[in-house]
């Protein structure tokens, strides 16, 4: 299974609130010469024609600095530094898992990022797209993206590269707190409440209970009857009946609790400790520290999972459940950190797969 456990669970809340990775056009990205399905990119069908988006890149040498994975992949060295907690100067070690955040823009039909690169000798379309950039782009992307290019190339030549890339599409939750007037709150985010489809897409489900989370003159609304489901409501809808959109992102903080750690929400209380936001602190706080969090998630996933996106989900999860509803994120900034986290995921599993590949190759 690898990482499919990881990936199927991460699917399922990811599209309760988002579509993110768009429709992938075209699988062929082993040869070159095949022009009719080439991997071109995702749709360009995301709310926004432009965002910030993520990929991950494994340090290998020439590139393990910030400096040149930076120039590599057009990155923003500042930023890229800043999102992996190291100075600008650092050389990573080699393998080591790189966050690399890009401008993801629509070019004609398809999403992507924007670089170029220098051909080495000895190198190919072929190399540059799946060893060089770790199939980040296809040889196909990269012929049809240089003019005047051929089958051939030479060293010293510079070709345009674009990378793959996604922007986020909005729908469930995002959609009901964003986009209608006034904004509406489901009021009982639960497991029982999201349901699949054929592909495996969550839908919100039970929309009998929601209502305006706005008051008179524009204030939050107050409520005498509370309806919910014991463990998800956060505590100033329980203890004063405030409504808010907040208290939906307290319930999806609870859901993506369950399942990242496979546990129901009962369970994961602990004696001593004040809440769940008391609990994913404990773990985020401790010395532990990477163990602790690794122990924290669901074993069936066996580790099959980049470290760093477990920790940024558990940080999120900790936003969620914050006591002070003025302090979690909205549904919006959670839509697009997901998205991120999703489209660097898919980038992580494809670098593996390339690994694998080199692997297999230098074995035959």
């Amino acid at each position: 299974m690898g990482f499919l456990p990881f990936a199927f669970c991460f699917l399922l809340f990811f599209f309760c609130s988002v579509q993110a990775q768009q429709p992938y056009i075209g699988q062929g990205t082993n040869d070159c010469s095949v022009t009719t399905n080439s991997a071109l990119g995702y749709s360009c069908n995301g709310v926004n024609r432009t965002c910030q988006s993520y990929l991950t890149f494994r340090a290998q040498p020439p590139y393990t600095t910030v400096d040149s994975i930076s120039t590599l992949l057009g990155s923003n060295p500042s930023q890229l530094a800043a999102i992996n907690s190291v100075p600008q100067t650092a050389t990573f070690d080699t393998n080591q898992l790189v966050l690399v955040p890009v401008t993801c823009s629509c070019s004609g039909q398809y999403y992507q990022a924007n670089t170029s690169y220098v051909v080495q000798p000895g190198e190919s379309f072929f190399l540059i797209a799946n060893d060089t950039l770790q199939g980040l782009s296809t040889c196909q992307a990269i012929r049809n993206g240089t003019r005047g290019t051929t089958v051939n190339i030479f060293p010293g030549q510079r070709l345009n590269v674009p990378l793959r890339c996604a922007c986020p599409t909005t729908l469930g939750l995002d959609y009901l707190h964003s986009f209608t007037s006034p904004p509406q709150v489901h009021k009982d985010i639960k497991a029982g409440n999201v349901l699949l489809d054929g592909d495996f897409r969550g839908k919100i489900a039970n929309l009998a209970h929601a209502r305006s989370a706005e008051g008179q003159d524009g204030d939050f609304n107050l409520t005498k009857h509370i309806f919910g489901t014991k463990g998800y409501m956060a505590p100033e809808y329980l203890e004063n009946g405030l409504v808010s959109t907040k208290i939906d992102v307290f319930a999806f903080g609870v859901l993506l609790l369950e399942m990242i750690t496979g546990k129901e929400v009962a369970s994961l209380y602990k004696e001593g400790i004040d809440g769940l936001s008391g609990v994913v602190n404990e773990v985020l706080l401790s010395q532990d520290g990477r163990d602790n969090i690794t122990g924290f998630l669901d074993p069936s996933m066996e580790g099959n999972f980049p470290l760093e996106f477990a920790g940024f989900v558990v940080r999120l999860v900790e936003g969620c459940l914050k006591k002070n509803s003025r302090e979690r994120p909205a549904m919006s900034e959670l839509a697009q950190s997901l998205s991120r986290i999703l489209t660097a995921s898919h980038s992580w599993e494809l670098s593996n797969n390339i690994s694998e590949y080199r692997n297999l190759k230098d074995e035959t």
